[in-house]
């Protein structure tokens, strides 16, 4: 599997200096904790969901939904429909007639929740990724990854957790960083499970009564903007360095204005151009990868993170300098100062997403990649 594999061998040497590289869930955690560009929502009570997966090229990362995306009511009935699609996928697999599978999450309710259908779909767990737990705070943070590692020790093949910061004592400012300290330390003593870091923003805006509109970036919102800066400020730290993710944007263009434009005029609706505008901003605040909750979302998410010329001959300069031999120099294209020791992380963190995203040429950018 790799992004942007619509585009035939001469688009994509026309497009690409470097082509995405392949990966799937096997491959190496340092690197695929890099690789969910837009993780797309599926509420788990939707069928066709092979077909679904079959139809959207642009998937490489998809959860099943059992918490919010579902009605309370209806939690039974979508752990039995999810179970027998996933059952069916196993067989299509298994013949080969399936043979590019998306990252595959389920997005459980509780610690406890997790427990039930880690015994329920122990027969298809080798197709799953990993689960996505949701409400993560100090309360259940312990008994989540407990939890967890009893199913994982039962796995044969890789499986990942992805806990979701939401909750009061996260955003109340006189709980927050008591709350974080102590999280740190519960996600440094299981670093070895956790994919991602994902940020519950819709939630944490309800807790205030707040929803923000479609003319507004979350960074408009004074208190998620605070937010954020303390969830980088802990968990990215280069010591012990996580990937955190970008929170969902909530709107996407209506349905008669996507049938009558196509891929590239669709990023002329101003929920694109704001969706466009917070990937952008997620990224120059220290968060990779971003929640989809539609398909329209996914290139534009996706693309954004293909690494430019420019930044890929930078972080190479400073990578082959090593320090050594000059300490600091002006960049080749004569518009910014490369200087080893304080760009060092941030060349070999472009680098490794090189791999998964790959690098424009020169002349390209995003909108190449909208047909």
């Amino acid at each position: 599997m790799r992004y942007f594999d619509y585009l035939s061998r001469e688009e994509t040497k026309e497009v690409f200096y470097i082509p995405p590289g392949d990966f799937d869930k096997y491959s190496e955690k340092g690197l695929l904790e890099h690789a969910l560009g837009a993780l797309l929502y599926y509420p788990a009570t939707r069928g066709g969901l092979i077909k679904f997966i079959q139809s959207n090229v642009n998937i490489k990362a998809i959860v099943f939904c059992l918490e919010d995306a579902i009605g309370d009511n209806q939690v039974a009935m979508a752990q039995k429909k999810l179970l027998s699609q996933l059952k069916e996928l196993r067989q299509l697999c298994d013949s080969e007639v399936i043979t590019n599978l998306p990252l595959l999450f389920i997005r459980v309710r509780s610690p406890e929740h997790l427990q039930e259908i880690g015994c329920e779909f122990a027969e298809i767990l080798d197709l799953i990724t990993g689960f996505i737990f949701p409400k993560f705070d100090t309360k259940v943070a312990d008994l989540y990854f407990s939890n967890f590692k009893n199913i994982r020790q039962g796995c044969s093949t890789p499986l990942y957790a992805c806990p979701i910061l939401e909750g009061s004592e996260i955003i109340e400012r006189e709980q927050r960083i008591v709350s974080l300290q102590k999280l740190k330390k519960v996600f440094d003593n299981n670093r070895e499970d956790i994919l991602n870091i994902r940020i519950g923003l819709t939630d944490l805006l309800g807790l205030y009564r707040m929803r923000r509109n479609v003319n507004h970036t979350i960074y408009d919102v004074l208190i998620m903007k605070d937010f954020i800066g303390d969830i980088v400020n802990f968990f990215c730290r280069n010591e012990a360095s996580y990937v955190v993710s970008g929170g969902v944007w909530e709107f996407f263009p209506e349905k008669e204005f996507r049938k009558s434009n196509n891929a590239l005029e669709l990023l002329k609706h101003p929920s694109q151009k704001k969706l466009l505008e917070e990937v952008r901003l997620d990224m120059v605040n220290g968060l990779w990868g971003k929640t989809a909750i539609h398909p329209s979302q996914l290139v534009p998410i996706q693309s954004n993170h293909v690494i430019s010329y420019e930044d890929y001959q930078d972080a190479l300069a400073i990578i082959s300098d090593q320090g050594f031999l000059h300490g600091v120099l002006s960049s080749q294209f004569a518009n910014k100062m490369n200087e080893y020791k304080p760009h060092q992380y941030w060349a070999e963190k472009v680098l490794k997403r090189a791999r998964l995203f790959g690098v424009f040429n020169e002349d390209q950018s995003y909108e190449s990649l909208f047909q």
